[in-house]
């Protein structure tokens, strides 16, 4: 199990890399727009749809939407900062459960959430990687949520002892929270500081409470994930990662930090 993770970390991590660093724009929201096609087919598991055709159509939808997001940059924004008011009701879905899972499971709003959650993500990485310098924050961004994940993973697997949110997701520790935190607070802290002193940023201290804000809500959005799964009674999103289980497994810390940071990177 732990040979299959590394290795299928390994080979996602050069892809995403690949593509963050080389792509042209138009093909950049392609193969992403894939990846959240992807997603929201496994989320249709939230609405209580197993049939793949049903499914299709939902992932139909959502495509559409991702077009005329593209085509219309108008509404890119609107589309941001609604994510970052879902985000806030799903952080409180989290901290009060199991109050509010009959909200959670409601298969109308699970569909809703599903295009303004991977929607605004998509819509996120389209604006990021078109801002000054944008590639290279998507980098970093990335390396954040994977340092989190790794470092929480081993962190919880050798120290894990007091649960972080047992009725959300008992496997998952204050002990392995704080080892991803730390990993990836110690790493990005000094692609930080190094672009401080280039002069590529300004306001070290700023980003460094941004980047612990970021850190702290890629928890929150892999504890959402769990929500979603105990308030619809899915065991898991989907299976086609070998040892990491579905693409929203892989998405679901970028999904809550995306839309926060292009809402950032643009104040």
């Amino acid at each position: 199990m732990l040979l299959a993770r590394v290795l299928t970390g390994l080979v996602l991590a050069t892809l995403v890399g690949l593509v963050i660093l080389y792509v042209s724009p138009a093909v950049f929201a392609v193969i992403f727009g894939i990846f959240a096609a992807a997603g929201i087919y496994e989320w249709a598991g939230f609405m209580r749809i197993d049939q793949p055709a049903k499914r299709a159509v939902y992932v139909a939808v959502f495509i559409a939407c991702a077009a005329l997001l593209y085509r219309y940059e108008q509404f890119q924004a609107g589309v941001l900062y609604l994510a970052c008011v879902v985000w806030i009701a799903a952080i409180l879905g989290v901290l009060s459960y199991p109050r509010g899972s009959q909200v959670w499971s409601n298969t109308w709003l699970a569909a809703l959430l599903g295009l303004v959650i991977v929607g605004g993500a998509w819509v996120a990485l389209v604006v990021i990687s078109e801002l000054p310098e944008g590639r290279q924050w998507l980098l970093w961004l990335f390396f954040l949520t994977s340092l989190t994940d790794i470092g929480g993973y081993f962190a919880g697997g050798a120290l894990g002892k007091r649960r972080l949110a047992p009725r959300v997701s008992p496997g998952k520790t204050w002990e392995g929270a704080i080892g991803g935190a730390l990993l990836a607070a110690c790493l990005c802290s000094v692609a930080l500081w190094v672009w401080h002193n280039n002069g590529q940023i300004s306001g070290w201290q700023t980003w460094l409470a941004v980047m612990s804000g970021l850190i702290v809500l890629a928890v929150f959005g892999d504890l959402f994930e769990s929500v979603m799964k105990r308030a619809t009674g899915v065991k898991d999103s989907g299976t086609i990662l070998p040892g990491h289980g579905g693409i929203l497994d892989r998405m679901d810390s970028g999904l809550a930090v995306l839309p926060v940071f292009a809402v950032v990177l643009q104040v």
